[in-house]
């Protein structure tokens, strides 16, 4: 789907370009998805409930992919699991 790792793969310490900032996500590792190009989104199935984030760290959450994908995320509350 996305090539980032690969553009990474193919940087070099004589490039202009930060190595972060490669291929095709918004600030590095950002998934843009072309219907939530705005400020803000009216849908109430998009907003964390009571406004809050719920996150825990551990261990057996971790999910490890050798793919050519790179790091990256969508924002806001879309469902699964960060890639």
């Amino acid at each position: 789907m996305h090539g980032n790792g690969e553009l990474v793969s193919q940087w070099n310490p004589e490039s202009p370009i930060n190595p972060e900032e490669v291929g095709t996500y918004y600030e590095g590792d950002i998934l843009h998805i072309p219907n939530m190009a705005r400020n803000g989104l009216k849908s109430l199935s998009s907003r964390w409930p009571k406004g809050v984030v719920p996150y825990e760290i551990g261990g057996y959450f971790l999910y490890f992919n050798n793919g050519n994908t790179g790091c990256w995320s969508s924002v806001g509350r879309v469902g699964g699991r960060q890639e």
